[in-house]
């Protein structure tokens, strides 16, 4: 796994906000990209995982991956009117259909008791750790994560630390976005400045 950003300059329209960055990043590694709000830490996750709809101005990104690229972000990509379990198999496309497989990942984020409960009356820690069992299932090469410890707690950021030693073992690369430089408690390899 590889990820090889050079000289990327990311924009929407005028607005310049991400200006000439490089890095080099070999599997398996941990990235932390911290800096204030509009330094362009999501964005570049974004630009990362294939979804960034602004303008790249200039520069690339090439990446290497056996497996997929998989951003978790601040907005849920659940289906509301679904359930859990409903969740699951649609976001599995079909592979997580036996009861007892799906308990068991859902055991792994402890959010077993609820695989029957609609999306929509869960709160946003809930359906962060449903995400999370999700990409656990689907062993992304790649995992973009935004600001990782929003509405978790220390439980759910255990589970962030469970789905990263995963991604490690298989050689993956995990970037993560933080406000600051020790905003986060998760551990990394090294760190990427953006202010």
């Amino acid at each position: 796994m590889r990820i090889n950003i050079s000289d990327l300059t990311l924009s929407y329209g005028k607005d310049t906000f991400l200006k000439s960055l490089s890095l080099k990043v070999k599997g398996p590694s941990v990235i932390k990209i911290y800096g204030s709000n509009g330094a362009g830490k999501t964005s570049l996750l974004r630009a990362i995982a294939g979804v960034f709809d602004g303008d790249i101005k200039k520069g690339s990104i090439e990446i290497e991956a056996q497996q997929t690229i998989k951003l978790l972000d601040n907005t849920p990509s659940l289906i509301d009117d679904l359930s859990v379990k409903e969740n699951i198999q649609f976001f599995t496309k079909g592979a997580l259909m036996a009861e007892k497989q799906q308990e068991n990942l859902l055991v792994k984020v402890g959010m077993q008791e609820f695989q029957n409960d609609l999306v929509s009356t869960l709160s946003s820690g809930m359906k962060k750790r449903i995400e999370i069992a999700i990409l656990i299932w689907v062993k992304p090469s790649i995992v973009c994560l935004d600001e990782p410890s929003n509405f978790l707690d220390d439980d759910g950021i255990q589970i962030v630390d469970y789905l990263i030693e995963q991604v490690f073992q298989n050689q993956g690369i995990v970037i993560y976005s933080s406000l600051g430089k020790d905003e986060e408690k998760i551990d990394c390899d090294f760190t990427v400045n953006l202010d």
